[in-house]
């Protein structure tokens, strides 16, 4: 009798499967690369049940494929496993893990000679190698070990992505892994067809573009929780984006960070619980900024996909921008609540130089201003009156609540502003804050704005 058995070359199978449109569990199998030396193996077994159990003739052999890959060889220096694994390894030890899983090991002085199984497509280099020699030996029979701080000095990045990601997470959000494909509509939404990188074979059309916004990975990650009846959503993730830049050029990679936020706070014995709003998502950036010692700004500006939003410069070079998404782009996420999202470039964050800040041993005194102003004057120009009226003794200023509406005057804004005081030293007396408070009300009067009111051991409305 006759029989056969096949052995396809991957770039052939994948290239046809493609271009007629034919997958197969066959194609599958094969495009990613069978072991050529199978086949005479499984054939020789073949013939024998065949003969055991039918009886019958075994034909002769044909081999019509003449330039079956050959099996790869590699060199694996006799010290390499123990200094790569950080634990020493025995040559004979290394030898007889290498041989025992089907590798032919020659030894040549100071170095093995090893030639890997066809079956054994992954391994090419001599780190592969030591890879299979330290999964036998046992990763838990490595031990531990913890690098000393000096080893990472100068590696500014890794610790500044470190930095970020604790800072966000400690504030109340989670970290994520989105992906980095998403589709052409997606694309023509955000307007970024100029800059979108498309790929040649996508696999699905859902999957056709590389992400040019992280911010898109984060929505869908939003709308696959909300889908399934999670509407509290504080999520951020530390990655990179990537942007066309011509035929001639490799894309632009730029590292961001992004957060986004939707949904209600949960009550705290500081305040009842409330929606998300912009304000929160700002603080969440101003915190990050002042922890990580950069001095920033944050102008409105306005950007094609949100309703309204700011400008984020850090350090005198705009870096990134936060505000409210678009009811359009939420639609095409299926959002259902508003959602405010932040984006800022991670190299741009570089931390000022200062050493570590001291624990404050005295407690803070809280004041609450509340102000009338015009609708069209930002919060930015009150701040930069407060702090500039203020001594060395306020430590942070927040935004409490904006009122719009009756029985206020029209075009008429109410921001009540939370005020911290401390002192490194001692303890604050209530004269002194109140004094630090009266030249706010002061300045603040003379620049035309109207204090409707402040708590807190001044006078209250």
């Amino acid at each position: 009798g006759s029989r056969r058995e096949r052995h396809f070359r991957p770039e052939l199978v994948r290239m046809w499967s493609q271009k007629l449109g034919i997958r197969t569990e066959s194609s599958q199998r094969f495009e990613r690369g069978a072991d050529p030396g199978f086949p005479p193996d499984a054939s020789a077994r073949v013939a024998q049940l065949l003969l055991k159990l039918a009886g019958g003739v075994a034909g002769p052999v044909k081999d019509d494929f003449s330039e079956l890959p050959r099996p790869s060889r590699v060199f694996l220096r006799k010290d390499y496993p123990s200094r790569l694994l950080g634990v020493d390894i025995p040559e004979e030890k290394t030898h007889d893990i290498l041989a025992g899983l089907g590798f032919k090991v020659e030894d040549r002085g100071e170095a093995f000679y090893v030639e890997v199984p066809t079956r054994r497509r992954d391994i090419s280099i001599e780190a592969d190698l030591v890879e299979e020699v330290g999964r036998i030996y046992g990763y838990g029979n490595i031990p531990g070990k913890v690098e000393s701080s000096g080893e990472f000095l100068g590696k500014k990045p890794r610790d500044l992505r470190h930095r970020v990601r604790e800072i966000v997470s400690r504030l109340g959000f989670q970290e994520v892994q989105s992906l980095e494909f998403v589709s052409e509509r997606e694309i023509k939404a955000f307007s970024a067809e100029d800059i979108a990188v498309r790929i040649m074979n996508p696999l699905t059309e859902q999957f056709s573009c590389v992400r040019p916004l992280l911010m898109m990975g984060l929505l869908n990650v939003v709308s696959i929780n909300q889908r399934r009846g999670v509407r509290d959503v504080r999520i951020f993730q530390v990655g990179k984006e990537f942007r066309y830049r011509g035929s001639e050029e490799l894309p632009e990679e730029r590292e961001v960070l992004c957060a986004v936020a939707s949904g209600r706070l949960e009550k705290n014995w500081l305040e009842k619980e409330r929606e998300l709003d912009f304000y929160d998502v700002k603080g969440l950036l101003t915190r990050l900024l002042e922890e990580l010692g950069c001095g920033y700004d944050i102008e409105e500006s306005d950007l094609p996909y949100l309703d309204y939003g700011a400008a984020v410069t850090v350090n005198g070079k705009r870096c990134g921008w936060i505000g409210r998404l678009k009811e359009e782009i939420a639609e095409l996420y299926d959002l259902k609540f508003p959602l405010y999202v932040l984006e800022v470039e991670i190299a741009s964050l570089e931390p000022c130089e200062k050493g570590p800040v001291e624990i404050p041993r005295y407690p803070p005194v809280k004041r609450d201003i509340s102000v009338l102003m015009d609708e069209e004057v930002p919060y930015r120009e009150l701040e930069r009156l407060i702090r500039k009226a203020s001594s060395s003794l306020l430590v942070e200023i927040r935004v409490i609540d904006v009122y719009r509406g009756k029985p206020l005057p029209e075009g008429k804004k109410s921001i009540t502003v939370g005020l911290l005081y401390q002192h490194m030293e001692r303890t604050l007396q209530d004269e002194e804050v109140d004094g630090e408070v009266e030249k706010i009300v002061e300045i603040l009067a003379k620049e035309g704005y109207i204090i409707r009111g402040y708590e807190g051991g001044v006078r209250r409305s």
